[in-house]
């Protein structure tokens, strides 16, 4: 467990490190966020640099929620730390079901990867 906490560690500091600018506006509300891909892109500069693996899965639960797992492997020695969180699927207008679950796996994903 102490190499993975070890790495862990390291890519955040790594992560904070980098020069971001938040590049998403949400007019409406009047507020900047990172957007999905930026994150995306961070978590795999510091996963590639420092030997680690994210795994993210979610699970239904029994009142409808999800639990989300998010799973940080250390490639070398195949060392775990978890992160969970739990999100609801949301009620978007004018969207099927499945756009409405892409929107709370992008979403959840966004958030726990900012988590850890």
């Amino acid at each position: 467990m102490k190499s993975i906490l070890k790495k862990l560690n390291q890519a955040r500091s790594f992560v904070r490190e980098l020069s971001v600018q938040k590049k998403g506006r949400n007019n409406f509300a009047k507020y900047d966020y990172f957007q999905p891909d930026d994150i995306a892109d961070w978590t795999q500069q510091a996963n590639i640099k420092f030997g680690i693996i994210d795994v993210y899965n979610n699970e239904r639960t029994e009142n409808g929620d999800y639990l989300c797992n998010l799973s940080l492997y250390c490639i070398e020695t195949g060392e775990c730390v978890s992160f969970q969180q739990m999100t609801a699927k949301p009620e978007i207008k004018a969207t099927n079901e499945a756009q409405k679950m892409g929107g709370m796996l992008t979403y959840s994903n966004r958030y726990i990867l900012q988590t850890a």
